[in-house]
């Protein structure tokens, strides 16, 4: 859906119920396998929010995901990062017993990385069961919401994306 809605090609390489270690080893495999990134190209990142509700440390979270923009930003990888409010359990999220703010970690790191532009719309989706096909999940129309919120972040990087209006000189 963020090929369609940008106009450039994405793949997807997410693994379900990733931790960010988990994350952070894909790509240190991936680097060290003698894979590259195109230097233009750029990351969808939501991690963290598992790690939450596994209560991992909140330093060690965050030296993930910095470990992970940084090794992408050696590559000239851009990263829009899904910033997750901090909720303890499944069931405070069932529940919405979470403040939907993203937690500050996130901000953290987005002021810490340059190449690092945040999406800060997920608690407020989680929040809304409308938006959900179960407590983490969302459907056509939370997707679309996400995504767009994924596009406006994006408008940040000095590569925008491109608009589908044909300039003429």
């Amino acid at each position: 859906e963020l090929t369609a809605a940008t106009g450039q090609e994405t793949s997807n390489y997410a693994v379900g119920g990733a931790t960010t270690a988990d994350t952070l080893n894909q790509l240190n495999k991936y680097l060290a396998g003698g894979g590259q990134f195109d230097s233009n190209a750029t990351v969808f990142l939501q991690t963290g929010g598992v790690d939450f509700l596994q209560g991992v440390d909140k330093a060690t979270i965050k030296d993930n995901i910095n470990q992970i923009c940084k090794k992408l930003a050696s590559q000239g990888v851009d990263v829009v990062l899904t910033g997750s409010p901090y909720a303890a359990s499944i069931n405070d999220v069932v529940t919405n017993n979470f403040d939907p703010k993203v937690d500050p970690l996130f901000n953290e790191i987005a002021k810490e990385n340059k190449n690092v532009a945040l999406v800060g719309t997920q608690g407020e989706i989680l929040q809304n069961k409308a938006l959900l096909i179960d407590a983490l999940h969302t459907n056509a129309e939370g997707t679309s919401i996400y995504n767009q919120s994924v596009i406006d972040a994006m408008s940040q990087f000095k590569n925008e994306v491109p608009l589908n209006i044909t300039k003429h000189n």
